[in-house]
């Protein structure tokens, strides 16, 4: 759980949105700038822990996850693909080349990984998530085009026939169920699915570019709360599950809280068991550790 979290902090903190020639120094380590396209795992004190070898060649990386063996994977938006690496750091797989079939990408950003290990991949430029096996094999996917389709008054005024649409979905998270939240910088809201992909319900968001949720449920509600990274908005925004149903799947969730801590251009966010809230604040090139409450 420790790995998993800094991976994916990490990973977003060393990358920028448009190019790949951003620094970091990394958190607690004290040394100078290291190059963007690096992937780090720092322990929880942010000491220096584990760097892939420096001739590991990456085209962009936008999100990594780890599976429940200890093998994680990266997203790389520029060569439309994602890879998987050992718990050492050996190459054992990758898939995906620039296109819109089954199995392909079109800069491919946010990843998730169930209890089964299945893949989730949000392929922002096909408007689409797509769920794969751990070796990548395709299973399904689902998303409404909402550039293709009349859907554009969706960002502010949702109706049933909003449902599922993806304009450019970014980063994901798994719930203890198995149901998937996507975060739509586009559509400008959280969407929660089951793991096949049909809708159950939507929180409202300023420019969400990430979402995690809780591993533990302190509030009682039944439900995992949702922390979301507002990119643009330089803050990151609480929400809790409101009791009883809500029509379209929308006014599901509450926003209980906004924290700012002079974040700039939030990129990456995650929870662990012990009722963390690690954020990537991409702007002030640190990563920020909060009590989930």
């Amino acid at each position: 759980m420790r790995r998993q979290l800094t991976y994916v902090v990490l990973l977003v903190l060393l990358m920028s949105v448009q190019a790949a020639s951003a620094k970091s120094p990394p958190p607690g380590s004290g040394a100078g700038d290291v190059p963007a396209n690096v992937l780090l795992m720092l322990d929880t004190s942010g000491s220096m822990g584990w760097q892939l070898p420096s001739n590991t060649a990456f085209g962009n990386m936008s999100d990594v996850a780890v599976d429940s063996k200890g093998n994680f994977y990266i997203t790389e938006y520029r060569y439309h693909r994602v890879r998987k690496f050992s718990p050492g750091g050996d190459l054992l797989t990758s898939w995906g080349t620039y296109g819109s079939g089954n199995g392909q990408f079109r800069t491919p950003n946010g990843l998730a990984i169930d209890r089964s290990d299945n893949v989730y991949v949000s392929d922002s430029g096909n408007q689409r998530i797509q769920k794969f096996t751990s070796d990548g094999k395709f299973i399904l996917k689902w998303g409404k085009n909402g550039y293709t389709h009349n859907y554009r008054k969706c960002g502010w005024q949702w109706e049933s026939k909003c449902e599922g649409i993806l304009m450019w979905p970014a980063g994901m998270a798994v719930d203890r169920a198995g149901n998937i939240y996507v975060a739509d910088y586009h559509v400008r809201k959280i969407q929660k699915f089951t793991s096949t992909g049909r809708f159950l319900a939507v929180a409202g968001a300023s420019s969400p570019l990430a979402v995690a949720v809780t591993r533990t449920n302190p509030d009682g509600y039944g439900t995992d709360k949702i922390y979301v990274a507002e990119y643009a908005h330089s803050f990151v925004r609480k929400f809790i599950p409101r009791p009883g149903s809500c029509r379209y799947g929308a006014h599901c969730f509450a926003p209980v809280a906004n924290w700012s801590r002079g974040f700039r251009n939030p990129q990456s966010i995650a929870t662990n068991s012990s009722n963390h809230v690690i954020i990537a604040d991409t702007g002030n090139h640190r990563i920020v550790v909060l009590d989930s409450n």
